[in-house]
């Protein structure tokens, strides 16, 4: 009876775990294609490699530790269970031998492996030569970046970039990150270019990472890893690879502010006026000023808003989260809080205290055809 019971027992247990295995399996599945790009298992550039490679290195040991132990568990629970005349087993008080191995052994184990770890770190830490070096802003919920350093890249460009969302960087030249946020935490994480870094208010934390030559052309996947609020899941980014010749003058267009036919454009539809659209983005060649303070790096993290100057040229919107298009676009501008969780369903008129994002066109009187009208307008590309 007792062998009975034991039997009923260990299949409730087998079918549970086989439950719950199979559940983690389906919650795997479930994952969508906007992310799927996300693996740090297939490491692009020097330092996800190595990474990745300290982590293979430590698998084997880690496999035949965990094993043994599970293996040892399982024998010894067959062995030592209950079972008439062994109801009560016989209590004893250990074996100091053990005890000691057990404790000595994997201490043992843990320094060997603090060698290789902790040298890694301390040379991810250290900051690379000839580095193009980029200050990163944790926003809720977006990235924004200032190059500060592009004549590294190009010793004839005299001032630096700011853009959102989309990083591009040349192939084969370490990039040095300067990660900073006046807001709450985030965490910065490319997953094929290096493990991730935490965004901490009143704190500078540093991390770079390398694209080899071979992935010029491509662009990898990023994400915001600590959660900073409701569209903490919509805080993405992408990181574009270009040759050095394309770097360059990816850079120098970035630079190029609106003619003043387009400015008079813009005037028209209301973008620096009536809508205020110039109080929360940058838009380049509006305000000489501003212009200035984006050129020298002084007006970096000065807006609540991404720069719209180049938006155009980005394939992506709203924290990455959608692709950029017209259509998209327009309902964003005309009713931003029912495309991402938090985002501000106050009018224009309101106190900015009051909220995070884009503010509610549709209820500060925009009609659609206007907002359709601005974002074709912000696509174009400048004649």
């Amino acid at each position: 009876m007792k062998t009975l019971k034991w039997r009923q027992r260990a299949t409730r247990v087998f079918a549970r775990a086989t439950l719950l295995g199979a559940s983690a399996l389906l919650l795997v599945a479930c994952g969508d294609d906007s992310t799927k790009e996300q693996n740090p298992l297939e490491p692009k550039g020097d330092v996800a490699s190595r990474q990745i490679g300290l982590l293979k290195f430590w698998m084997i040991p880690a496999a035949v530790i965990a094993v043994g132990v599970l293996s040892a568990v399982v024998i010894i629970a067959i062995k030592y269970r209950e079972r008439p005349g062994n109801e009560n087993p016989k209590q004893i008080h250990g074996n100091s031998a053990l005890e000691l191995g057990w404790t000595i052994v994997p201490a043992l184990i843990m320094a060997i492996m603090a060698v290789p770890t902790v040298a890694l770190i301390w040379d991810l830490d250290a900051k690379p030569k000839d580095a193009l070096e980029v200050t990163v802003y944790g926003k809720q919920w977006w990235w924004e970046y200032q190059y500060t350093n592009l004549d590294i890249a190009d010793p004839a460009i005299d001032f630096q970039v700011n853009t959102a969302n989309e990083l591009h960087i040349p192939s084969g030249r370490p990039v040095y990150f300067t990660l900073k946020s006046d807001n709450v935490m985030h965490s910065f994480w490319v997953p094929s270019l290096a493990g991730k870094k935490d965004v901490v208010p009143g704190r500078d934390n540093k991390v770079w990472f390398i694209a080899d030559k071979d992935d010029e052309g491509k662009w990898f996947y990023g994400q915001c890893a600590e959660y900073c609020g409701l569209s903490h899941a919509d805080m993405r980014l992408k990181v574009y690879v270009h040759s050095p010749e394309d770097f360059v003058e990816w850079a120098r267009h970035q630079n190029e502010g609106w003619s003043a036919e387009r400015v008079a454009r813009a005037a028209y539809l209301g973008i620096t006026d009536k809508w205020g659209c110039s109080s929360c983005h940058f838009l380049g060649g509006t305000n000489e000023d501003a212009d200035k303070g984006i050129a020298d790096g002084s007006g970096a993290n000065a807006r609540p808003g991404p720069n719209l100057t180049h938006l155009g040229d980005r394939t992506s919107f709203a924290g990455a989260k959608y692709d950029l298009t017209a259509e998209k676009l327009a309902e964003w501008i005309f009713h931003a809080p029912e495309l991402k969780p938090a985002q501000c369903d106050k009018t224009l008129g309101e106190s900015a205290t009051r909220c995070k994002g884009m503010p509610n066109f549709e209820k500060t009187g925009m009609t659609k055809a206007q907002a359709t009208e601005i974002a074709e307008f912000l696509l174009e590309s400048e004649q």
